[in-house]
């Protein structure tokens, strides 16, 4: 028998997240974080979320997740309001828009 822990899920992955038409909320809010603010700056829509309360080894720590166009432009790890890392999403297209050709 084989056990794999549920994050390293497929349904983890940032692909899956985008390829479902789940890149909104990152799938932050089915692993336990909730949203603690959304505002818009400049034409960006910047919500922060919290981790779970039960996840003592997350601490003080949040997330921001930056949006242009309901398309992701970043994720930042903010601990104890400090900002750690930021991961961003460059060249997204959707699928329905992209073109494929044989090569």
């Amino acid at each position: 028998m084989q056990l794999q822990g549920a994050n390293f899920s497929s349904r983890q992955s940032f692909i899956y997240n985008f390829l479902s038409g789940r890149h909104l909320d990152m799938e932050l809010k089915e692993i336990g974080f909730s949203m603690t603010s959304s505002k818009i700056e400049d034409d960006l829509v910047v919500s922060t979320w919290k981790a779970p309360i039960m996840e003592t080894s997350l601490g003080n720590t949040s997330i921001e997740l930056v949006h242009e166009n309901r398309l992701p432009i970043y994720l930042g790890l903010l601990i104890k309001d400090t900002l750690i890392s930021k991961t961003f999403y460059t060249n997204l297209d959707s699928i329905a828009s992209a073109s494929f050709r044989n090569q």
